[in-house]
């Protein structure tokens, strides 16, 4: 059959098929044209606005989707979206958007219909390929070698060498290197043109492969099962304190440090968890370098004048030479202590040598110090017209002293009434605030100096700093100097360490508070003594007897001064595979010597014709520790560890001192002490303390998912009798790495989730020696000496113990971008030692016995942050948050309440023991006296009477100061503890009485000191060669008894003292009837409603301040290399910015040193504002 044509021409003729298939495919053509013109003008008509910042490349994509009719499609395992971009557009095509995303990163995108196809660029170009090199250092600035440098996806990469450089070839514009190290965040870079990087890590919150320091050894960090916290170097380089324990404060949940005194040197009070009893104290065991030392027993030689700030002979440790610190919290990771590490241990870890050749750094710093807060106090003029009002009080007696015409006088010969009385010109007198007078801008300075290096057998490290410190205090000041030493070596079997530390700590300055002739220090005569002194030079009578505060600072000499020298062998040999014999042996000494001369011009030597005194003390400590320990690895991933040992420790002490006065001639002073002609006496001592101990632990780990760690620690003490001479520790602690499990690696979140539960028990044997058997002592009877017993024996005596449960949480999402650590735990004190009351009858007032129970539980909360990370710029966060419950469950003997022991002193009548008290169900030490419901108001009151019996009742001529005040009925009387006015204090009836008198009974817990939750924030920032870093720390609830206050608005007024602003303004008057504020007292401390401790001196001691700010320039390696160094940084630190609190004192941070009432406030040393300026550098 003949096929049908279709003509076109004659030249053309095509079969009507092909014609039809022609017409179909310019259809298509033509829809195709139509199609893409479409899409064209749908892309030339979309406009995109955005401004997202830190954000990744996915939520761009996101957004996009949103706004528009387009949609994405790509391999995420070939495109990286989870890059972190900044994208600011404004009406831009989306071509051009894409374009900024994609163009530097080899990505190509097509754009079809509404479809945008993602793909990696096909690069053939050889050029394209290239060399990458650069260096890889810590924030510190110090090299990291051995850090992996892999191109991201693939096996292909190197190690850094010892000076952090590294060379990658044959890397492609595009692809991502990845470089990380053990304890150290992974940093990805994608690769563009450069090809030379300064790569900088910063520390990561403890890796799971990091290996932690536990006692007495190491574990990795996954394989924990107890409530461990890391602090790492690069956080005492920011703080720049004397002293490693205050670098701490916020950095550690659950971990209290309380630094009452800012003087330098001073030491810090830590609790852990709370404290643990009611007797002695609850500091922490320390362990450097596998030195253990607690810090009670390594005292320094104290002072025989006045109470003085703690002595911590943990501050001659130079914090330069500190690479990590590890705080053990939960029992079963301190029962391994036993009875030492009943409050917690400390581990810190000092800097070694490393392979390579010797690298020198040095840094330096110089900086001043201010006190960061006074107390506002009147001035002269303000002090005479509150001086003329306080002697219109009923007390008019005072006026008759001669000494007041040197401030009044009276227009008309013999006149008497004191309200007549006319000011003197104040001016013409010497005004002074003595808190400008005896504080200062001190300056201070830092220089530590290392070298290390080795080879492949032998490190070491080897440093020496020096650190002064001028207090804020004239005349008073802290050195230190530091030399350590550390060798390591290790070669097939045989692994030798040896550790040397030296230091020798000074300390210059007069006593601070005040006892004995003295009843106010130099702390508290600087804020309350008055303004203004006689134009007569002779001695200001009163005064007390010197001219003027400033004396106790200018004619005292006063030195302690306090080498410490340590030293630490090990020596391990491995008998087979996995099993390691070794011995420790390790000893201290720390001899101090303190020197007193107090001149004629000081209260402590004006009433004795001048004083001076010696102490000399000697502790020694050494231990010895013998260790067996064998590690298996099971075919199936399971390991075992197993430990042993048997340890044999000791210390020994020895002090004596001497006190001599009344000396004829002042020159030679101390140090010559023979001159005094009275002998007031001389004292002895000396102790030795033992202890057997044996102790062992395992750690088995099933799969990487199941671990198991058990202990038994059995110490032998002799502060107990023979049949309770041993005490027994056990612990026991599980964990499950859930995270590990099959069920959970579809949650590409979750890096890790560890589950821990752990119990634990630990012992406490801190009390003095042989208490557990008669003592002898001596006794004069018809004026001959014999013997008698001096103590009550109690051979039953025994451990006091601590039960411990922990449950804990470990979690990290999102690549170690958000770590976070919780745990909650309770722990029970039983078989408390303490020094009972014990009847009269026995002969004896006190006896040591076994008896209450504390409770303490509480819940902690670490959470670290990597909020940004890019090749230039970092974000890290850290919070941490801690809250204890304090509680007395029993105290023994059947009591509710004691008052807490006597003897601490306070300013001069108030003693902490006046207000303290030792409750059942109460947290310890609260704080006990009278609530204040108010001020007596004249409404309170129905008349008067006349007290010299001349006027009759009610009479308005009778003179204010001479009125009986009657009091209305219904209205609390207090007219029991003192009389009655308006604008005295008013105390609340709590007992009910329907004759509304106030009694004793009516005394109530008035304040807790222990804070409701307390804990610190911190952020970090790096941009490029730039660092900054805050941190804050903050308590929240606990109260402070603050007796300044006591002392300023409250009991002690007259012409001795002076008084704050705020109570001069706002206290109460006939014409301010404030009730809030009293008005003066009536008559002298001793019969005073302001004398009796009330609510009214409890105040907030909640803060929030701003601790450290850091910021710090590193230069370039570029720039380093041409002036021949390796590292090169200049900082900037301040400490003590500012405080955010309702607390009326220099801080409401307070530690009075008194175990069982630390929020007491007797004028401490101020803390001080510091700024430093220092530089760093390797060479």
């Amino acid at each position: 059959m003949k096929k049908k044509r279709i003509c076109v021409a004659e030249s053309f003729c095509a079969p009507i098929k092909i014609w039809r298939i022609m017409r179909l495919s310019l259809f298509f053509v033509l829809v195709c044209i139509a199609q893409v013109w479409a899409t064209n003008s749908y892309s030339q008509q979309t406009r995109l606005t955005m401004n997202l910042s830190n954000v990744k490349v996915i939520d761009v994509l996101n957004e996009i989707e949103e706004k528009t009719e387009y949609f994405f499609l790509f391999n995420q395992k070939l495109v990286n979206v989870d890059r972190v971009v900044n994208v600011k557009v404004n009406q831009q095509k989306v071509e051009e958007v894409l374009s900024l995303l994609f163009d530097d990163y080899s990505i190509d995108y097509r754009i079809m219909d509404r479809q945008i196809l993602l793909s990696t660029r096909n690069i053939t170009n050889k050029n394209t390929k290239r060399t990458i090199s650069g260096n890889v250092t810590n924030e510190s600035g110090q090299p990291i070698p051995g850090a992996t440098v892999v191109v991201k996806g693939t096996s292909h990469g190197v190690i850094t060498d010892p000076d952090g450089n590294f060379q990658l070839t044959n890397v492609e514009v595009g692809q991502t290197i990845v470089i990380s190290f053990l304890g150290m965040t992974t940093k990805e870079i994608p690769i563009t043109i450069q090809t030379n990087l300064e790569i900088i890590l910063s520390e990561s919150t403890i890796g799971l492969d990091e290996v932690v320091a536990i006692g007495y050894g190491t574990m990795k960090k996954s394989d924990l099962t107890g409530a461990v916290a890391s602090v790492k170097q690069g956080v005492l380089e920011q703080t720049k304190e004397s002293s490693f324990i205050k670098s701490l404060q916020g950095r550690v949940a659950g971990v209290q440090i309380r630094t009452g005194s800012g003087e330098p040197g001073s030491g810090s009070k830590v609790i852990i968890r709370g404290a643990n009893t009611i007797a002695g104290n609850s500091d922490p065991l320390y362990v450097i370098d596998g030195i253990q030392i607690n810090e009670s027993d390594a005292s320094i030689a104290s002072p025989r004048f006045g109470d003085n700030s703690r002595r911590n002979p943990l501050s001659s440790i130079n914090p330069a030479d500190i690479v990590s610190i590890e705080v053990l919290k939960d029992a079963s990771s301190t029962a391994i202590y036993g009875s030492k590490g009943a409050n917690g241990v400390i581990l810190v870890t000092t800097r070694q040598g490393k392979k390579g050749e010797p690298e020198i750094m040095y840094d330096g710093s110089t900086g001043v110090s201010y006190p960061s807060r006074k107390i506002d106090v009147l001035n002269g003029g303000q002090w005479i017209n509150y001086l003329k009002d306080w002697l219109l009080m009923p007390d008019k007696k005072r006026i008759v002293y001669g000494y007041f015409s040197d401030w009044f006088f009276f227009e008309n010969a013999g006149e008497t009434e004191p309200s007549k009385m006319i000011p003197r010109d104040v001016y013409a007198l010497p005004e002074y605030n003595w808190q400008n007078e005896m504080y200062r801008t001190a300056l201070r300075t830092t220089h530590s100096l290392s070298v290390s290096g080795g080879n492949q057998y032998t490190k070491y490290s080897a440093s020496i700093g020096y650190n002064y410190e001028e207090g804020l205090l004239l005349n008073n000041d802290y050195s230190r100097y530091n030399a350590n030493l550390k060798l390591n070596h290790s070669k097939k079997r045989i692994k030798l360490d040896f550790a040397f530390r030296s230091s020798y700590s000074r300390y210059t300055g007069a006593a601070q508070s005040g006892d004995g002739y003295n009843n106010m220090g130099i702390l508290q005569t600087a804020v309350i003594s008055r303004p203004l002194i006689f134009s007569n030079p002779l001695a200001d009578e009163t005064l007390g007897g010197w001219k003027a505060p400033t004396e106790n600072l200018n004619h005292v000499d006063r030195i302690t001064s306090s080498p410490n020298v340590s030293s630490h062998t090990s020596f391990n040999y491995k008998l087979l595979d996995g099993l390691y014999i070794g011995t420790t042996i390790s000893g201290t000494i720390v001899p101090s010597r303190t020197t007193e001369f107090y001149g004629k011009k000081t209260p402590w030597g004006f009433y004795l014709n001048g004083r001076a005194a010696i102490t000399n003390s000697e502790w020694l400590g050494w231990a010895n520790v013998n260790t067996l320990s064998y590690e298996v690895n099971f075919k199936n991933n399971t390991r075992l560890n197993t430990f042993g040992a048997f340890e044999l420790n000791g210390s020994r002490y020895e002090n004596s001192s001497i006190i001599k006065s009344n000396f004829a001639e002042e020159t030679t002073g101390v140090y010559d002490i023979n001159k005094g002609v009275i002998f007031e006496g001389a004292s002895s001592g000396a102790g030795l303390t033992r202890r057997a101990s044996f102790l062992g632990r395992a750690n088995y780990n099933m799969f990487d998912r199941y671990l198991i760690t058990t202990s038994l620690r059995a110490d032998g003490s002799d502060r107990f009798g023979e049949d309770n001479r041993w005490g027994y520790f056990p612990s026991f602690a599980v964990a499950w790495r859930v995270s590990e499990e099959s069920f959970m690696k579809h949650m590409e979140q979750v890096d890790n989730l560890k589950l821990r539960l752990s119990y634990g028990r630990t012992g406490n044997s801190n009390i003095p020696q042989f208490r557990y058997m008669a003592r002898m002592g001596n006794s004069f009877y018809n004026d001959r000496l014999g013997l008698v017993p001096s103590s009550m024996p109690n051979p039953s005596l025994k451990w006091e113990t601590t039960v411990q449960y922990n449950a804990g949480l470990d979690l990290t999402l999102f690549k170690n971008s958000i770590n976070l650590s919780g745990d909650i735990y309770s722990k029970q004190t039983t078989d408390m030692l303490y020094q009972a009351i014990i009847p009269a009858q026995s002969g004896f007032k006190s006896q040591w016995q076994n008896l209450g129970k504390i409770d303490n539980k509480g819940i902690e909360l670490s959470i670290n942050t990597h909020n940004v990370s890019t090749t230039n710029f970092d974000w890290t966060s850290g919070l941490t948050f801690s809250s204890n419950r304090n509680k007395v469950v029993e105290i023994g003997n059947g009591l509710d309440e004691a008052p807490i022991g006597a003897g601490y002193w306070s300013l001069s009548y108030i003693k902490i023991n006046d207000v303290g008290r030792i409750m059942k169900d109460q947290p310890i030490g609260v704080m006990y006296g009278y609530e204040m419901e108010g001020i007596y108001q004249l409404d309170d009151f129905s008349g008067w009477t006349d007290k010299t019996g001349t006027l009759e009742p009610n009479d308005p001529n009778i003179p204010w100061q001479e009125r009986g005040w009657i009091l209305k009925p219904g209205i609390s009387d207090a007219s029991g503890i003192a009389s009655l006015r308006p604008g005295t204090f008013k105390f609340k009836n709590l007992d009910g009485s329907e004759d509304m008198k106030i009694t004793e009974e009516d005394k109530t817990i008035i304040g807790k000191s222990q804070p409701k939750f307390f804990g610190g924030l911190s952020n970090n920032f790096r941009f490029k060669q730039f660092e900054l870093d805050l941190f804050f720390d903050y308590a929240v609830g606990g109260k402070v008894f603050n007796s300044t206050k006591f002392e300023l608005e409250g009991a002690y007024y007259g012409e001795y003292y002076n008084i704050t602003q705020d109570f001069w303004e706002n206290r109460w008057t006939p014409d301010n009837p404030t009730n809030e504020y009293p008005t003066y007292s009536n008559v002298g401390y001793y019969n005073s409603l302001a004398a009796q401790p009330n609510s009214y001196f409890v105040e907030d001691a909640s803060y929030l301040r701003l601790q450290n700010v850091s910021f710090s320039y590193r230069f370039s390696k570029s720039f380093t290399k041409r002036i021949g160094i390796k590292n090169l940084k200049l900082y900037y630190s301040a400490s003590n910015l500012f405080t955010i609190t309702s607390y009326s004192g220099f801080t409401p941070e307070i530690d009075s040193g008194a175990p069982l009432l630390s929020g007491f406030d007797s004028i401490g040393y101020p803390r001080a504002t510091s700024h430093v300026l220092g530089i760093n550098l390797t060479l």
